[in-house]
This record gives structure tokens, C-alpha cells and sequence, in this order.
């Protein structure tokens, strides 16, 4: 009786020994299966974190790219000016051209009279000196045949007088002349270059315009990588050389394979993919012993 009455279940060696460690063992497993409550939050930070990069990151590119077609727009209307003040420097040199056209006619008129005049007067020489050989035959008076003869050497005076005025009138005007071809001539020149140069900012425009359209994903290719993926395409790098800046790429697209050879420094390669209808382009712009540098422009349709 006295065993019995101090028995314990607490003071039992075998419980002790069996259930203890059993009831330890649940605790520790129910607190290994308890999930940690600070890591989902954690994550979700991070995912609301990662769109709001994106779009900052859209933004500051989208007010980079609207800065610099304001700027092109500004250089198109400023040679789009300049254009136009040169059409009217040319209608001007060309008024002046016709101007002295007309001025060059009428002193070929004048000439064309002048020698006309000559040949009236040589007439009347030839005239005269018939008269004064009938004088000298008739023994005419001695006074009467001087006065003849000085009359004739005027007349010759004055016609080579307004002969001489009119040569230099000729070379005076052909030499203005010259001078109004040559600046109209360099004006047409500087005309053409304004319009190539207009030409060349509308297409500079205008391809600017169209990259909005593309996204743009830079990449770094080494031959000892073997295939990469880049936004959509499987890109290896076979070959380079790099004093000639050339190199020789594979694409994989699906079952497909293109070899791409003898490459150089941005030069695009087109490439049309099925999901598609504007092309990937992939141009290289460095070019290393052993890897390439460059980008792979992505149609957003």
C-alpha cells in the first residue's frame, strides 16, 4: 500500500523515457511546418517594386526620345528657312541674268548698226575718192579737195570712236555676265546641298519616328558560350576578325539554322519570324577577338 500511494505518473522512469520525447518531438515538427510570416511580404514588396521600375524606366525613355524629335523638328525648320531664303537669292540672280540677257541684245543691236555705219561710210569714202580723183583730173580746187578729206577723216574718227565705246560696253557686260553665272552656279550647288541635307534629316526623322514601333535589346556574344537566347532568338558566335571588323554568326529559329558570314560593323541583318510581320534586326558594333558587341531591335507587333 505504501508503493501505491507514492506512485506518480511524473516521477515514472518509463515516462520519462517514451512519452517525453515523443510530445518534444511534435512541438519541434509543429514549428517546422509553421511558415514564416516575413517572407511572403517580403515578395510581395518585390513584385510591386519590379513594375514600378519598369514604368519609371518608360517613362524617362519616352521623354529622352520626345526631347530629340523636337530637337530634329527644330533642325528641319531651321533648313527649311534657310532653303527657302536661297530660292530667293536664286529668282533674284536669275532676274539679273535675264536683265543682262536683254542688255547683251541690244548692244548687239547697236553693234550691228555700228557696223553698218562702217560700211556706209567706207562707201562714201570709196565715193569721195572717186570725186577727188575726178577733182585731180578736172584740177579742182586745191581747198575744196582739203576740206573733202578732212570732212572724211572725221567721219572715220567718230565712227571708230562709238566702235571703241561698244567693244568696251561688250567687255564690261560679258564680264558682269560671267560674274551673275558664277554666283547663280554656286547658289544652284548650295541649293542642292540644302536639299539633300533637308532629305537626309526628313529620312533621320522619319526613322526615328519608326523606332518607336521597336524595342531594343543589347547583347554580348562570346564563341565559347556556344547559343544564346535573345528576346525570341538563339544567336552563336562562329567567327570573328577583328582588324577587319567582320564576323560570322549562327541563328537558330525553331528547326531552322541561318549562317550569317563575312558581317561587318553595323550592318543590319533582317530577319522575319511566323509571330511576326516586322522584322528582327541584329546589328553588331564591336567586334573582338573572341565576342561581339551590339543589339537586336524587337517589333512590338
Amino acid at each position: 500500500m505504501s508503493t501505491l500511494s507514492n506512485y506518480s505518473p511524473t516521477r515514472d522512469p518509463l515516462y520519462d523515457r517514451f512519452r517525453l520525447p515523443a510530445e518534444e518531438k511534435g512541438r519541434n515538427q509543429h514549428k517546422e511546418e509553421t511558415p514564416s510570416r516575413g517572407v511572403p511580404a517580403r515578395w510581395a514588396a518585390v513584385v510591386l517594386a519590379l513594375p514600378l521600375a519598369g514604368l519609371l524606366y518608360l517613362f524617362w525613355g519616352t521623354r529622352e526620345l520626345s526631347q530629340q524629335l523636337r530637337n530634329n523638328e527644330a533642325q528641319l525648320s531651321g533648313l527649311i528657312g534657310q532653303l527657302q531664303s536661297v530660292d530667293e537669292k536664286v529668282q533674284l540672280l536669275e532676274k539679273g541674268l535675264a536683265a543682262s540677257s536683254s542688255l547683251l541684245n541690244r548692244h548687239g543691236q547697236e553693234i550691228s548698226r555700228s557696223k553698218t555705219l562702217v560700211s556706209r561710210v567706207k562707201s562714201e569714202q570709196e565715193e569721195a575718192q572717186k570725186q577727188l580723183q575726178e577733182a585731180l583730173s578736172q584740177k579742182a580746187d586745191v581747198e575744196e579737195i582739203h576740206t573733202v578729206q578732212t570732212s572724211m577723216k572725221e567721219g572715220f574718227q567718230g565712227a571708230d570712236q562709238r566702235m571703241g565705246a561698244l567693244k568696251g560696253d561688250m567687255a564690261s557686260l560679258q564680264t558682269v555676265t560671267g560674274k551673275h553665272e558664277e554666283e547663280l552656279g554656286a547658289h544652284r550647288t548650295a541649293l542642292q546641298e540644302n536639299r539633300r541635307g533637308i532629305q537626309e534629316q526628313s529620312d533621320s526623322l522619319a526613322a526615328f519616328k519608326r523606332s518607336f514601333d521597336r524595342w531594343r535589346v543589347e547583347f554580348e556574344l562570346d564563341k565559347g558560350d556556344g547559343i544564346q537566347k535573345i528576346s525570341g532568338l538563339q544567336l552563336k558566335l562562329t567567327k570573328t576578325d577583328p582588324k577587319k571588323g567582320l564576323y560570322e554568326l549562327e541563328i537558330y529559329s525553331g528547326r531552322q539554322r541561318i549562317l550569317k558570314k563575312n558581317r561587318s560593323l553595323n550592318e543590319p541583318i533582317f530577319l522575319y519570324l511566323a509571330q511576326h510581320t516586322k522584322p528582327y534586326e541584329v546589328v553588331a558594333t564591336k567586334v573582338g577577338k573572341t565576342h561581339i558587341l551590339g543589339y537586336v531591335t524587337v517589333p512590338s507587333s
